[in-house]
């Protein structure tokens, strides 16, 4: 990685968390909930069974 592209990397990363921070912790979960339904479909098929069914069992509970 080009030395030139960590500190771009960093703002980012600064840029982001004054964003989280500045969001109400109902909306920040209700967005976490959108991301892990959208990727889920397609990070489910790398883990193995084992650790599909926790993480299926721990998004059940916090759904609920």
């Amino acid at each position: 990685m080009p030395a030139a592209l960590i500190p771009l990397i960093q703002e980012i990363l600064r840029l982001v968390n004054n964003l989280l921070e500045g969001t109400p912790i109902e909306q920040r979960r209700a967005s976490s909930i959108a991301w892990f339904q959208m990727t889920w479909p397609l990070v489910k098929g790398l883990l193995p069974a084992a650790t599909q069914t926790q993480i299926e069992a721990i998004m059940s509970e916090v759904k609920a």
